[in-house]
């Protein structure tokens, strides 16, 4: 009797200490912190684009560098993206097809996220203003001068791998312009580029 008391109370306290452990998991577990108020994310962007009416058939390869703060908590509104970042990023485009060979500079970006609650896909839109220098040639249909702005919109599906990464796969479209600051001299023909564009993105 004294070793089927022992051995009662022994499974009595195991049962005890693994419902204790499980307690304390649920107790200390806590929800992503990602996309929130003060939230960061660091993000990488390369796209293959292609040129859409400019007679000289650019084709582009633009890859971003972006850094991302989310100023305001995420909202419970359904005609509101569940979350916005504004940041800045640098940008080089190599130009694979075309009288020029590169492009690079920089700018102010914004990032809106809607976010379903129930599954690791989002949808992601971007939106990038900036400037910089492209090796301008003195040719017809070219850029016109060295100094070019640069207007990015891109709308992408966004698969969360981890807690804190993220895997984008969307399109991008792309527009380099000088503003027609190179007239009369040149001609301001400008190039918008369309294409596909994968990302990467890591939450801090």
């Amino acid at each position: 009797m004294k070793f089927i008391a022992g051995c009662i109370g022994f499974f009595t306290l195991a049962a005890s200490a693994v419902a204790g452990d499980r307690v304390v998991t649920q107790e200390v577990k806590k929800e992503p912190t990602k996309f929130t108020k003060g939230s960061f994310e660091a993000s990488y962007d390369s796209a293959m684009l292609f040129g859409l009416s400019n007679p000289n058939h650019y084709i582009i390869a633009p890859q971003m560098i972006s850094g991302l703060w989310q100023p305001f908590e995420r909202s419970d509104k359904w005609w509101l993206p569940d979350a916005f970042s504004v940041g800045a990023f640098g940008i080089a485009i190599p130009i694979v097809h075309g009288p020029e060979t590169f492009y690079g500079g920089g700018g102010l970006m914004a990032r809106l996220r809607w976010l379903p609650t129930d599954y690791p896909i989002s949808f992601v839109a971007d939106w990038r203003m900036g400037m910089g220098a492209i090796d301008s040639v003195d040719k017809r249909d070219t850029q016109g001068q060295d100094f070019t702005f640069v207007l990015q919109a891109s709308g992408a599906i966004e698969w969360q791998a981890t807690e804190r990464m993220s895997v984008r796969l969307g399109v991008m479209w792309n527009h380099l312009s000088n503003a027609e600051l190179s007239e009369p001299e040149h001609r301001n023909v400008g190039l918008d580029a369309i294409g596909p564009q994968l990302g990467f993105g890591y939450q801090f």
